[in-house]
């Protein structure tokens, strides 16, 4: 199963690129489905209103969701005291999986990484090519708070979301524990 992690869906409202414009699936999924991408993950577009783009993104989930998994994308500073409770919109409402935070908006911060180790999801945080991005004291935070395996995971994003490679054909299911251990069931 090949599952592509970061695909943006919806409508942005900053009309600046196609980033925050508009996102339509279409071509998308044509392109998806000859490179035999069998499901993605869906980021909202960049928007002035996160709440707004993920419950947009939330209804796009909930119209295939055999083919979709949604991340929540949240703005470090503007949705400050509300991410808890956005992501809990997100993941009981939608059943989204994770938590998107992009560095364009704003750096990641300890309610972001509390917020995912409370609903024990990844995230997906993009430092836009940046080494600088995230200091040592920042990671150190993150690794205490998130866990270490979790965020390790968040930042190479389980390359196989769907198991831990079986070869015979099976489905596989990942438990991730609250405590960042992760097993297999068949």
């Amino acid at each position: 199963m090949i599952i592509d992690s970061h695909c943006h869906a919806g409508k942005g409202d900053g009309l600046t690129g196609p980033w925050d414009t508009a996102a339509p699936l279409d071509a998308y999924l044509r392109r998806a489905r000859r490179a035999g991408i069998s499901k993605t993950v869906l980021l909202p577009a960049f928007h002035s209103n996160y709440r707004e783009a993920n419950r947009e993104v939330g209804g796009i989930v909930a119209s295939r969701p055999e083919r979709f998994f949604g991340f929540a994308m949240v703005h470090p500073s503007r949705d400050a005291g509300r991410i808890g409770e956005m992501v809990r919109e997100a993941v009981e409402r939608f059943g989204f999986r994770g938590i998107k935070v992009h560095r364009h908006d704003a750096r990641i911060t300890r309610e972001i990484c509390e917020t995912a180790r409370l609903f024990a999801v990844p995230v997906l945080y993009d430092v836009m090519g940046e080494a600088s991005g995230i200091d040592l004291q920042v990671a150190g935070i993150i690794l205490v708070i998130v866990g270490a395996i979790g965020f390790v995971a968040s930042l190479i994003f389980w390359s196989s979301w769907g198991g831990f490679g079986r070869r015979d054909g099976g489905q596989n299911t990942t438990i991730v524990e609250r405590d960042g251990t992760a097993g297999s069931t068949r």
